[in-house]
């Protein structure tokens, strides 16, 4: 499994706002990012979205997991 490493930099693409990727949950073979940001009034939000719904600035994934 590969996942985009917390700290990673991110546009989330349904308001092109500014994220950074904070946590990781992986239930199953589905991984979902928690991403951090601040709106437009300086207030601080948290959402937590699917990859597809983001774009990574930098395209560094990393593979996790037991080698069999």
């Amino acid at each position: 499994m590969t996942i985009i490493p917390c700290g990673t930099n991110v546009t989330i693409k349904l308001n092109k706002q500014e994220a950074t990727i904070t946590a990781i949950e992986i239930r199953f073979k589905q991984v979902i990012y928690q991403l951090s940001y601040f709106n437009g009034n300086g207030e601080h939000k948290t959402v937590w979205l699917d990859s597809s719904l983001f774009t990574a600035s930098d395209h560094s994934k990393i593979k996790i997991g037991f080698v069999k």
